[in-house]
């Protein structure tokens, strides 16, 4: 193997385990604030996905990605593409 495809290689496979850190940092984060935020009203935050509520954040992003966007047909459609987003 040439020493380029084995600095590509290495570029990748650095780069793969970066967004693996921030990615699970992000999800650490995003379950310490809810925890966080249910202490402070006096409520039990996530509790209904795996043990603790740790993957409310991951069966949100689930949910998230299978809603289905339905267009009202009397409806100005820039500002309803705009409050999509």
């Amino acid at each position: 193997m040439s020493s380029f495809w084995a600095v590509t290689i290495e570029m990748v496979i650095v780069a793969v385990l970066f967004l693996l850190l921030y990615a699970v940092t992000g999800l650490f984060l995003v379950y310490a604030e809810r925890k966080v935020c249910a202490f402070i009203q006096n409520r039990l935050g996530p509790n209904r996905v795996g043990p603790y509520g740790i993957f409310q954040t991951v069966a949100d992003l689930i949910k998230l990605l299978f809603k289905e966007v339905i267009p009202i047909k009397n409806a100005d459609s820039f500002l309803f593409n705009l409050a999509l987003t």
